[in-house]
């Protein structure tokens, strides 16, 4: 029996961030091959404005579900890149609007074609898994809620 099949979900996050570092590492290889400075952690921001203009970093931390510092982390990130811009919302000064630089531009035209490359390949090589695994993902999210499974942790922990 090996690690996995007998640690069972105790290893479920541990196998969802080597699958994650796995794939992001096999992208970023993707780029850097095509000669695109570019980093797949970069994908949300990019992605978003993509088709909006300007986002908050507000959006961005939502689109992405994670906290507000971790959005700005990624924000100042791109920003020392000189791939966006930040400038006060006109209705409100204390929201940042963020928007692509011309730079900014010119890398994402660079990068939708490899981002419909990756689609298409992993379409190719996971659906129907692929489908059920994104359709499977929004009630992992939901159940494996960090409020709510430390609540339930602490439930069993009590009832010991």
């Amino acid at each position: 029996m090996n690690y996995y099949d007998s640690a069972g979900l105790l290893v479920l996050g541990s196998r969802f961030r080597r699958l994650s570092e796995n794939f992001l590492t096999t992208v970023n290889s993707v780029y850097q091959q095509q000669g695109i400075n570019f980093e797949a952690g970069w994908f949300p921001a990019f992605y978003l404005l993509k088709d909006q203009q300007q986002i908050s970093i507000k959006q961005l931390s939502e689109a992405m579900g994670c906290s507000h510092p971790a959005a700005s982390q990624l924000v100042t990130t791109l920003k020392k890149q000189g791939l966006i811009i930040a400038a006060p919302h006109p209705n409100d000064a204390r929201t940042q609007m963020l928007s692509l630089t011309p730079e900014g531009q010119k890398l994402l035209k660079q990068i939708i074609p490899v981002w419909q490359a990756i689609q298409t390949a992993v379409d190719a090589q996971l659906n129907p898994v692929a489908t059920a695994l994104l359709n499977l993902m929004p009630v992992l999210e939901s159940v494996l809620n960090p409020r709510e499974l430390s609540e339930k942790i602490k439930e069993q922990l009590n009832h010991e």
